[in-house]
This record gives C-alpha cells, structure tokens and sequence, in this order.
C-alpha cells in the first residue's frame, strides 16, 4: 500500500513558488551578511526530488514547507554548498529534531557544506525552536540552525527595507493576525491596497510586481468569497487591468492536483461499490469509465467555482485548464 500523500494548502504552495521564483532576494533577505559570497551566475539548483528521497521514511501525510536548494561560490571555496530551507507554519514539538535529522541526511548523501533556515509562519509566540541537542555519557551534540519568527515582527519592520521579500513577510504576517480573527474583511481589503500603493512605487520591474501581486492576493483570503471578487474588481481598476504573471502556474497546479487526488479517491471508493456487485473484467472497465466521468465533471465544476471566488475569470480559467468557455458555461448552465 502506497504512503498517504500529505495535503498541502494553497499558502503551502505559494511559500515554494517564491521561494523558487525570488530565491536570490531570499539569500539577500535571509543571509544578508553572507550573499555577497554567491555565484547566481552559475545557476542555482533545487534538489525537490533529492529531498523527498532522503526524507520519505519521514512524517508520512505530514505536510511540509522545505526546499533544498545547490548554490555556488564565487572564491570555489567550497566550490558549492546546500542550504535547507522549511516554512514552519504550526507549532511541532519535533521540528528541531526534524532540522537535525534532515541535516545529517542531507551532509551524508552530499559531503558538502550545509546551512538550514526555519521561517516560522505559525501564530505561538512561545514556538520557537533554535537548536537541537543531544547528549550521552559524555558524547554530546549541538546542532544549531538560523530562524526567523515573524510573529517577533511588526509590519514597520519591512517599510525600509529594500528587498522585496519585505512585502512577502508583510503579507505572511497578516496572515497570521487573519488566521487569529484579529482582521476583518473590510481591514484586510484596506491592508492589501496599502500594500499594493507601496509596492508599486518600489519601481520593481513588471515580472516581480506580478510575482508580489500573486502572493498578495491569494495568501490571505477573505472570509466572504464574495469580497475576493470586490477585490479583484478594484484591483483591476486600480491597475488599469494589467495581468499578472508568476506563481499563478504553481496556483492552479495546486487547485489540479488537488482534484486529481479527490477523483482518484472517489473513484476508487465508487468503483469498489459497484464491481462488488459486478465483478466481470468488461463491467468493471465500463464501471470504471462512468464514475470517472461522473466524479470528474463534479470536481471540475466544483474547483471551478473554488478559482472564480478566488478572482479567477473565466477566461484565466479556460486557458490555465485548458477547458472552453462553453464548456464552463454547460457546467453551470443548471445553475442559471
């Protein structure tokens, strides 16, 4: 039986793709003293399936925020290094053990140098793992890893600074206070138009600005999807309707595999039912081709309707997915 496959969320989804689409502006961020000693011009290397075969006896349906990522030097010295990085977003009583233990794995496959950094999205201010010991007749190790709480933060902590990670933690650190109910709809909506007036006059180039829009618009979400539609509407207005572009593809990667995975869950269940009753190797192939039809065109449309209240138009929709307009309008067409 094949493991559980951990669930990811959509703000799971979005840390991967900053991390992936602004890796540079995070070392700078991150590792500010030390970003001057990176080659970028050599490329820079994300080891996901590396990763996942060193950890795959670990938290199995657990979900985790972790990338590896290859860097180079630019004095060949080491000629290059690995640095973990996990967006911990939940208190976990074994996350330092975790870091250690991905660490050790990580040095054994590689023999090379490694550095670890935990950014802690979670909303316990008393969470806050720094180091992992351990200790037994007189053998004893350490093994220390760099942190950033942003619940530490306060949101004047990012306006001056240059790196546009600062708008991404800013967000993050709304998310927090939203997940807390600490922000209703209508303050949220005035914090991301603050945020976008502020960003658009950091003279970022048209690709970043769309990368920061994204995050910005679907990490935090509105209580009433309808306001996610208001949003969008004057968003729009406000930028003259210009598209954005970025981590939408890992978004409605998301929204696709997470439908794949309900149908084939489905499916499975459905099927079963039937050729219990029907076990012929003919019945149990056409069984199989009507629940799969039946299941898919119901996750469709509900998945559909997950991306409008998201903002999604219909027209994003039908290119993302590769479906027509008029197919999307027979979905709903009971519904009109």
């Amino acid at each position: 039986m094949s493991k559980k496959k951990p669930k990811y969320t959509l703000q799971d989804v979005l840390w991967k793709g900053i991390i992936e689409d602004l890796i540079e502006y995070i070392i700078g961020f991150f590792f500010g003293k030390w970003a001057n000693e990176i080659d970028f011009s050599k490329g820079v290397k994300f080891l996901d399936k590396e990763l996942a075969e060193i950890t795959a006896d670990l938290g199995g349906g657990q979900r985790y925020v972790d990338k590896l990522v290859q860097l180079y030097t630019k004095s060949g010295t080491p000629k290059w290094f690995l640095i973990h990085i996990e967006v911990q977003g939940y208190a976990d009583p074994d996350f330092a053990k975790r870091m250690f233990t991905y660490f050790y794995r990580i040095l054994d496959k590689y023999g090379m140098p490694v550095t670890a950094l935990a950014i802690f999205t979670d909303g316990n201010m008393q969470f806050h793992p720094k180091s992992y010991e351990i200790s037994h007749f007189g053998t004893r190790n350490v093994y220390e890893f760099n942190t950033y709480k942003l619940l530490e933060k306060q949101p004047e902590d990012f306006h001056d600074i240059d790196n546009p990670i600062a708008v991404v933690m800013e967000t993050a650190w709304y998310g927090i206070k939203k997940n807390r109910k600490k922000i209703t709809d209508e303050g949220l909506m005035s914090l991301k138009f603050d945020l976008i007036r502020r960003l658009m006059k950091k003279g970022y180039s048209k690709e970043l600005i769309g990368v920061l829009l994204d995050f910005i618009k679907k990490y935090i979400r509105f209580e009433k999807p309808q306001k996610n539609l208001i949003f969008e509407k004057q968003l729009d207005d406000f930028l003259g309707n210009t598209k954005t572009m970025g981590v939408k593809e890992a978004i409605i990667q998301w929204y696709s595999e997470q439908a794949a995975d309900e149908r084939e869950e489905i499916v499975t269940k459905k099927v079963t039912e039937e050729v219990t009753r029907k076990v012929t190797e003919e019945v149990t192939e056409k069984v199989t081709e009507k629940v799969t039809e039946k299941v898919t065109e119901g996750i469709t449309k509900r998945y559909i309707s997950s991306m409008r209240e998201n903002g999604l138009r219909d027209t994003e929709i039908s290119q993302l997915l590769k479906i027509s307009i008029e197919d999307i309008e027979v979905l709903f067409a009971d519904n009109e």
